[in-house]
């Protein structure tokens, strides 16, 4: 775990309760863009809500050193994507969480 860390990786998992220490980051391309806009429509299942609206793209390019083929060209298949969320405290929380995780090159 300390080797990993020493690495550069920036975090450790304990290896018996699987706790992960540190922020954890990815690899997704730095290319990438979130966007979210909110909507006063409503999503099936919650008719006092509004919607929230997520926005993927992704940009094709070269992996880089962190990537399994660095140099190599990596392509956007199946992009732009959208996401939906209701407009209420549950699916605020769930955007700060995905927000989050983006910023960390997680998803």
């Amino acid at each position: 775990c300390v080797r990993q860390m020493a690495q550069g990786q920036g975090y450790i998992q304990c290896p018996v309760c699987r706790t992960i220490q540190g922020p954890k980051t990815g690899g997704h391309p730095l290319t990438g863009e979130m966007r979210m806009t909110r909507h006063s429509r409503t999503l099936p299942g919650y008719p006092e809500s509004g919607t929230i609206i997520i926005s993927y793209k992704m940009i094709p390019g070269i992996q880089t050193e962190q990537h399994p083929h660095p140099g190599k060209p990596y392509y956007a298949h199946a992009f732009p994507r959208t996401a939906f969320l209701p407009d209420n405290q549950q699916g605020n929380y769930i955007l700060k969480m995905l927000v989050t995780a983006f910023r960390r090159r997680l998803t």
